[in-house]
């Protein structure tokens, strides 16, 4: 039987005095695109963020794929290594695109090759190959947001985590993110947790969801009961568009 992609059990963060996200039991399913929905403040971004290893957990297990979270510095550098990571206003490096989408490759100790190889068919995979010496400062808000997708892509990650990735894209941008998403899960057969307050963009890309409100789980399983027949009031109110997001 396959693990989880991820395994939380009893797992909270705090923020100073304030617990800002309590799981007891959740299983990220592998292999597919899960949204993770709710209203501003809800811990959807805490959560992706706990599963990355970018905050401390104040208990509870986490696992990837089996493996446990590991409590050292080197531990949690070599399982973020497994991840991909895409922000909403991901940050990129002096230089050209082709450059920024190689940066963690040499990290790695890629050969020149490889890495070659790498750049271009993850800027490919993003539709914009063409654009692959043109400078990063000179790049619109959408092609930024593309460049960081095939940054993360280029690692070949286990799980691409990413937090709101379409917010502020004219369609035609979201369109060519939405699609890259889409062509990583369906045809890399990879896994995908992305976090949005989009139903959406949730509808066309989603096979799991996961409805989170003052840092619980509400509601989750398969996209199409969740998003279309909720079964908890908070989630049916999402859904309606009663809840300020």
């Amino acid at each position: 039987m396959t693990a989880p992609a991820f395994s939380l059990r009893d797992v909270a963060v705090d923020l100073g005095r304030r617990r800002v996200l309590e799981v007891q039991s959740l299983d990220i399913t592998p292999a597919c695109v899960t949204v993770v929905l709710g209203p501003n403040g809800a811990g959807k971004t805490t959560l992706l963020r706990a599963l990355g290893l970018l905050v401390p957990l104040a208990k509870g297990s986490l696992e990837l794929f089996g493996t446990a979270r590991p409590l050292g510095a080197a531990g949690a550098v070599a399982w973020r290594r497994r991840l991909g990571w895409v922000e909403q206003r991901p940050y990129l490096f002096r230089g050209t695109v082709a450059a920024n989408v190689a940066y963690p490759l040499r990290l790695r100790g890629l050969s020149p090759g490889e890495i070659e190889a790498r750049v271009a068919g993850a800027l490919a995979m993003v539709d914009m190959l063409e654009l692959c010496g043109r400078r990063a400062a000179e790049l619109s808000g959408g092609e930024a947001q593309r460049v960081a997708l095939a940054r993360a892509l280029a690692t070949a990650p286990e799980v691409l985590l990413l937090d709101e990735p379409t917010a502020n894209l004219d369609p035609a941008s979201a369109g060519r993110v939405e699609e890259a998403v889409r062509r990583y899960a369906r045809h890399n057969g990879g896994t995908v947790v992305l976090v949005t307050h989009g139903l959406f963009l949730a509808r066309r890309l989603a096979d799991k969801a996961i409805f989170l409100e003052g840092g619980t789980v509400v509601e989750s399983g398969e996209a199409g009961r969740v998003l279309h027949d909720p079964q908890t009031g908070p989630a049916r109110a999402f859904v309606a568009g009663e809840t300020a997001n």
